[in-house]
Formats: C-alpha cells, structure tokens, sequence
C-alpha cells in the first residue's frame, strides 16, 4: 500500500468504540463512539460522516482494518458486521486483527511484552500477551479467560500490563508490575498495526472476519440455565 491509499479502521469491542480514518494527504483521524454500546445505532453514520467531511466516498477506501475483540458479545459481532458489509458494497480490502494485539502495539516499544487484560466481569479476566518488535506483535500468550489470580499468574518478570482492566490484574498479582495505558482498544492504532499486517499477510478472507469469542453470551447463559431448570424438574 501507499501513503496516499485511503484507510479505514472500527473496533467496538468495548464499551466506547471508535473509527479511524487515514486520508489521502495521510492525516490520521479518529472519533469516538458514545460510551452506552449503542454501537450499532451510531458505527455507519459516524464512518459515512468521516468520509464526507473529507470529501471521500466509500468508493475511495482502498482498506478496512476491524478490531474482532475479545470483548462485548455485541460489539464485536456489529464490527464484524458492518466491515462485511462495507466491504461488499465498496469492493475494499479487509483485515481482521485481534483488538488486544493492537492495544499492546499502541501501548509497547520493540523489544517489550505486553500483557493485555480488558474486557473483564465479575470474577473473571479475559487477557493475551504479545512481544512488539520492528514488524508489529507476536502473540505469545493465547487469548484466554480465568480467574483473575490465575490471569495474573500467568505475568513474567519485566512483562508491562496494559488494557482497561490492568490496574485490578495488577493488584490481583500482589507484584509491582509496570502499567502503562490502562485503556480500551482504539482505532488508531488498529489501523495502523492493520496495514501492517496487510503488507505481510494481504487481506483476510472473508471467512476469517469473525468475532473472538471467549465468553458465552448473556443469551447462551440463560439458556443453560434454563435447560438445566428443564432437566431438574422432570
């Protein structure tokens, strides 16, 4: 790709989403979606007012770079959505990136880990880590979900955490360990590691743009629940 190629990229994997916006003249820019996870209400006109702003047309964008989480059941699947659709309408080129790995490209300098733990409830952590070098991040923590005093055992010495949820894994650890960022995904910096991985990796398929699910849906929940109702009272 080259610096004049026109660049989209939307996560929504948290609770305040975002969409970022590469121009021509390669001005990067970003807006914030309202922070109620009305997500789905506000993604396609905040992408359609960008481009307009810019006297863009969705015709224009070359790539769309979509945060896949972990985080919100909801948010995740209305990102995967509208970069399906945007992308069919528009002929664009896309790429699925896991939001954690572009937190801890955003947060980390090559050479750091960074461990990212965001998107947590109750007792439970959802986390990765990634070693950031010259050519973006490698995962080298899996994306899980524990506990989080497990979630914190799995730190190493000289790690740096980051994400929303680190000042509680941090204190979780009973270790003094480094926090730096302690915020959700953006889009800025995901667009910016999706180029890169674009020029690795080229597009992802279609097949590919699917949401990282580490946690069962509210939904799903209650129809265990309801089932296992089913079973006791027979």
């Amino acid at each position: 790709m080259t610096g004049s190629d026109v660049c989209l990229a939307i996560d929504t994997s948290a609770r305040a989403g975002s969409v970022a916006l590469l121009t021509p003249k390669g001005r990067l820019l970003s807006k914030a979606l309202g922070p109620d996870l009305a997500h789905g209400r506000e993604l396609t006109p905040t992408i359609r007012q960008m481009l307009r702003q810019e006297g863009l047309d969705p015709l224009d964008v070359e790539l769309l770079v979509v945060g896949l989480g972990p985080g919100s059941y909801t948010g995740v699947r209305v990102a995967a959505a509208t970069a399906l659709g945007f992308a069919l309408a528009s002929g664009c080129r896309l790429v699925g990136a896991s939001s954690f790995a572009a937190k801890a490209f955003e947060a980390g300098k090559p050479g750091e880990t960074l461990f990212v733990a965001g998107g947590g409830r109750g007792e439970m952590c959802t986390y990765a880590a990634f070693q950031v070098n010259e050519l973006g991040v490698e995962e080298i923590v899996p994306h899980g979900i524990a506990t989080w005093r497990e979630a914190a055992g799995r730190l190493a010495e000289g790690w740096i955490v980051t994400g929303e949820d680190a000042p509680r894994l941090v204190e979780s650890s009973g270790r003094e360990l480094e926090i730096r960022d302690p915020s959700v995904p953006r889009a800025g910096p995901l667009l910016e590691l999706g180029r890169i991985l674009f020029e690795q990796r080229g597009a992802t398929p279609v097949e590919g743009i699917k949401p990282l699910y580490l946690r069962k849906s509210s939904a799903e929940i209650n129809w265990q629940r309801r089932q296992k109702g089913h079973r006791k009272g027979r």
